[in-house]
């Protein structure tokens, strides 16, 4: 088989990167870590490393499965004739990668997501193992299907570790924005070529529906795991808009883990509409926190994202029903609930999940009463 040709590029510049280009020997920028989680260690690699590792992937292990990839996207024995490898984001830990692999006339785009601190390494691992478990379990495809984790020793710079898998094409960051001064922030969409795109109250309220919707498809009944750790100031979720609908998708899980540490596997119904309660409380916190433009000052999304985000909730819940009406039934117990007792338990998520003194739970904290509020509000409609 010949081997592929490699380009390198920059997502904002059309023609190949070269050792001789400027950004060659610097260090690889990284998005700064939600202050609730800690710092990470400073990545050491540079640009030119990035690339070079990737080659490294690409020439060895990475051919024959990127070659595998292709074939089975264009549903034909195509050859792969040149990969092309965009340096395309930079997360807290990671720094994803869109490769276009090129043959017989078609061209497809697949994701790499590389890691260099020890950190970083290690959360890739897992990460792996989590993705590949909950497409195994769930069959649900809203999270990014990956193809292993591989250690890579490139001829310069630091190793790494990197997953391959499934790049969603067309999906965008969605983050809240504030137009002017003293304005109000509210959520627009970047595209993929970075540029503004103003969303209306409709998709506004259906991307954060489609938030609940997603991860409370994720989450297990039985052993109440959920997938925790997800930041929309990470760009965690991306959003794809179409005339008829949007599409919202999951690119990372760093965690999944139990909602309530040595409980008792599923419950009687005494015990699980609690659960339910605890989950959806502090999805309506966390879904609201943002940067501003993704890395500026945390902010709020307004308070029309929690009605949003208990329909999704209760969609997610119609279809895992499984002989008991979930959805009835936590809408009616979430109805149940006071102004005061909405208010209190948030309070108590609130200092239990947020560091204290943190941006976020200072955030958070000054709005518990309007939170509370409208929860209320979204709780009493039908």
């Amino acid at each position: 088989m010949n081997r592929p040709e490699i380009f390198f590029f920059l997502e904002t510049e059309t023609f190949p990167v070269t050792p001789e280009h400027p950004l060659w020997q610097k260090p690889l920028p990284r998005k700064r870590v939600p202050a609730a989680d800690g710092a990470a260690a400073a990545a050491t690699a540079t640009v030119g490393d990035y690339f070079r590792a990737l080659e490294a992937f690409c020439r060895e292990e990475g051919a024959a499965l990127l070659g595998l990839l292709h074939r089975r996207a264009a549903a034909a024995e195509v050859p792969l004739e040149a990969i092309r490898i965009f340096l395309s984001r930079h997360g807290a830990f990671y720094h994803p990668a869109r490769l276009v692999t090129c043959g017989g006339g078609s061209a497809k785009e697949w994701v790499a997501n590389v890691a260099f601190s020890e950190e970083a390494r290690r959360m890739l691992a897992h990460e792996t193992e989590i993705l590949e478990r909950l497409h195994k379990q769930t069959g649900l495809s809203f999270l990014p299907a990956v193809c292993g984790c591989f250690a890579i020793e490139p001829p310069t710079g630091p190793p790494c570790s990197l997953w391959v898998g499934e790049w969603f094409s067309g999906f965008g960051e969605f983050h809240l924005h504030r137009p002017d001064p003293g304005a109000e922030p509210r959520p627009v969409l970047w595209d993929e070529g970075g540029n503004l795109i103003e969303l209306q109250p409709q998709a506004v309220g259906a991307i954060y529906r489609e938030v609940g919707r997603i991860l409370t498809l994720y989450l297990n009944l039985e052993s109440f795991e959920e997938i925790a750790l997800w930041h929309h100031a990470a760009g965690d979720f991306v959003v794809r808009p179409g005339a008829e609908r949007l599409e919202v998708r999951l690119i990372t899980v760093r965690d999944y883990r139990p909602l309530f540490a040595g409980a008792a596997a599923r419950a009687g119904l005494e015990e699980m509409l609690p659960r339910l309660l605890v989950f959806f409380l502090a999805l309506s916190l966390h879904t609201r926190l943002d940067r501003l433009d993704g890395t500026g000052d945390f902010a709020l999304a307004p308070p029309e994202s929690i009605f949003a985000t208990r329909e999704g909730v209760l969609q997610a819940l119609a279809v895992k029903e499984e002989g008991f009406p979930w959805a009835e039934a936590f809408a009616g117990f979430l109805a149940s609930c006071t102004e005061e007792d909405l208010r209190d338990l948030c309070g108590d998520i609130v200092a239990r999940r947020y560091v204290p003194g943190s941006p976020e739970r200072r955030l958070l904290e000054a709005g518990l009463a309007a939170h509370a509020a409208a929860l209320r509000r979204a709780a009493r409609q039908g």
